[in-house]
């Protein structure tokens, strides 16, 4: 188990998505999962471990569909939209903000300590239906 390592090629945005765009505060790639700062109102890497500025959750905005550069626009697909991270996906499996900045991972790869951000489950092997949720911590 680790990340999803998405081919960035095959990320695609689902039929029943709405487009959202924002501007990129950081180095930003396909299937990279972002929030909003509030402090300069751009889209940055999210994480699990506190790196993230605020809240993940309350910030969280989407994942990414597109690669950018600070302040190029970037697409993202949010909640309640399917998209196609580019990665193999295990039906049925929840994922969740990985504790590294901008990326999904399964449950068992969070360690103590890290804010548990349910992003969303996998409708079939190539499909993620988003859907984000607050959890807590894993316990130490």
């Amino acid at each position: 188990m680790a990340n999803l390592a998405p081919a960035t090629s095959n990320v695609r945005r689902g039929t029943n998505s709405s487009p959202r765009r924002g501007i990129a505060g950081a180095t930003i790639a396909p299937c990279d999962v972002i929030y909003l700062d509030p402090a300069d109102q751009t889209l940055k890497l999210a994480d699990a471990d506190g790196g993230a500025a605020g809240d993940p959750i309350r910030n969280f905005r989407g994942i990414a569909v597109n690669g950018a550069s600070a302040g190029q626009d970037v697409d993202y697909v949010s909640a309640d939209d399917d998209f196609t991270p580019g990665a193999t996906l295990i039906p049925g499996t929840p994922y969740f903000m990985s504790m590294t900045p901008g990326k999904l991972c399964e449950l068992a790869d969070l360690t103590a300590g890290a804010t548990v951000t349910f992003i969303g489950i996998a409708k079939d092997a190539v499909k993620l239906r988003v859907a984000p949720a607050a959890g807590g911590q894993v316990p130490s």
